[in-house]
């Protein structure tokens, strides 16, 4: 579908200041058929109502009728993207995290970080997206032994991922991302530049400056990764694999998280994903596994089983969208503001202070948590933003702010990592900086203690 000047301008203005809030949810048959343009603002679907721009499922990779004809379990999937402007990996390049980092020098044909994750929500409550349609997440490399990074190649961020897509000319794809990759809070363009700016900017074969020739235009590397994660998606029909299996949404029934795990393994890639619970045990979010042969956005990526422990209860709720069932806050004990509180490191003396140091003889500072845009939490003292700056925590006014999870006992997380860790134990007046992970002599987890 070609966009005049005016509609392009339009959805230009639209996409970046509409909420693009996801219609209340119908019955499933009601998704038999679903067009893009039942999932926008009335303002922005007006531009589309004419039978040449009509879009059904399959214009998406999707088919709710049967199956889709990507879906089905093979040894590895990709490519995805048909840029012609990528280096061409040779056909013997290893595959992601089956040698030392780097073994062959060739950045934009081995990725360090090659455990790919590949992150669906389910969120029922409120509904987003259709009824009958896990949504995207993200695509997203991890370090092969753990963790993660983020926010690497600030160079190569974005500001405004929908103007980006609209100067390739790729408005199909736009599209695409609006009917399957949903913020629960409508915010779809900001959480498409967040997942691209924390996860996109880490993978070495997406680097438009080693791996992209000189005729490509100058975007041209974020449209590859935003049209292998919307195909990559699509060849992952959650909702249908388990539907397969008999298991479908419902408020009177629960589900044993061995079955679902079985069905996703058996109509899916012949690999066990990661499933994510909410602390009241329903189903949120489904993570697949892979590791890749080549680039990013022209490699072949090859199903494995999770890594990591699943946060689901033996037996599942599976909520309709819309169903309103809730879930319960991230909840704490004790008395106090339950995001108000110090930093506290497991089995050790001390606390920190509000540069983020380590300290035993003095008095702790107070650390607030809020939750972070798209997931996690972020920190802040009275100095500033907390962060974690060349592997080293960090409070200050001129630090970004940092992204953080916590785990299900409530320790501080960054990077995927639980861990922190230190040179020595603080003596006397002595500050002391603490790092992410257990590299440092000193080990510990980090809480915080509500005051």
């Amino acid at each position: 579908m070609k966009l005049s000047s005016s509609k392009t301008l339009a959805l230009v203005l639209i996409l970046n200041s509409s909420a693009n809030a996801a219609p209340s949810p119908h019955p499933a048959a009601a998704y038999s058929t679903p067009r893009f343009l039942d999932y926008l603002p009335s303002s922005l679907r007006l531009l589309f109502e004419s039978p040449d721009s009509f879009l059904s499922p399959q214009d998406y990779g999707y088919d709710f009728a049967g199956d889709s004809s990507s879906s089905s379990s093979s040894s590895s999937v990709g490519p995805f993207s048909s840029s012609n402007h990528h280096t061409v990996c040779p056909i013997d390049t290893p595959v992601s995290c089956t040698l030392p980092d780097d073994p062959t020098g060739d950045t934009c044909c081995y990725e360090n970080n090659g455990l790919f994750l590949v992150t669906q929500f389910w969120d029922y409550n409120p509904a987003t997206g259709p009824a009958d349609l896990f949504t995207t997440h993200g695509l997203w490399s991890n370090k092969c032994g753990g963790g993660y990074e983020q926010f690497c190649n600030k160079n190569i961020a974005i500001s405004n991922a929908t103007e980006v897509l609209l100067s390739l000319g790729k408005e199909h794809l736009l599209q695409r991302m609006s009917y399957s990759w949903k913020d629960i809070s409508g915010r779809d363009a900001d959480l498409w530049e967040h997942e691209f700016n924390k996860h996109a900017t880490c993978m070495d074969t997406i680097n438009p400056d080693k791996c992209y020739d000189s005729d490509a235009p100058k975007w041209q590397y974020v449209g590859d990764f935003f049209e292998t994660v919307v195909d990559f998606q699509a060849s992952l029909p959650t909702y249908k694999f388990l539907q397969k299996s008999g298991i479908v949404p419902s408020t009177e029934k629960q589900y044993a998280l061995s079955d679902i795990l079985e069905a996703l393994r058996k109509h899916g890639r012949g690999t066990y994903p990661r499933l994510g619970c909410t602390r009241s045990g329903a189903l949120q979010e489904v993570w697949y596994y892979f590791h890749l042969k080549g680039s990013v956005v022209h490699g072949h990526y090859i199903p494995v089983n999770t890594t990591v422990a699943h946060s689901c209860p033996d037996q599942v709720w599976y909520y309709p969208k819309g169903s309103g069932n809730t879930t319960p806050g991230n909840g704490g004990g004790g008395s106090g503001d339950p995001n108000s509180g110090y930093l506290k490191l497991s089995g050790q003396p001390g606390c920190l202070i509000s540069t983020g140091k380590w300290f035993t003889s003095g008095t702790c500072a107070t650390f607030h948590k809020k939750p972070a845009a798209f997931g996690g939490i972020t920190l802040t003292s009275s100095k500033g933003n907390c962060d974690v700056v060349n592997g080293v925590f960090s409070c200050a006014r001129s630090n970004s702010l940092g992204q953080f999870t916590e785990d299900s006992d409530g320790n501080i997380v960054y990077g995927g990592i639980s861990g922190w860790s230190a040179p020595n134990v603080p003596a006397s007046n002595e500050q002391v900086s603490i790092v992410s992970g257990s590299d440092a002599t000193i080990s510990f987890q980090l809480q915080l203690v509500f005051k």
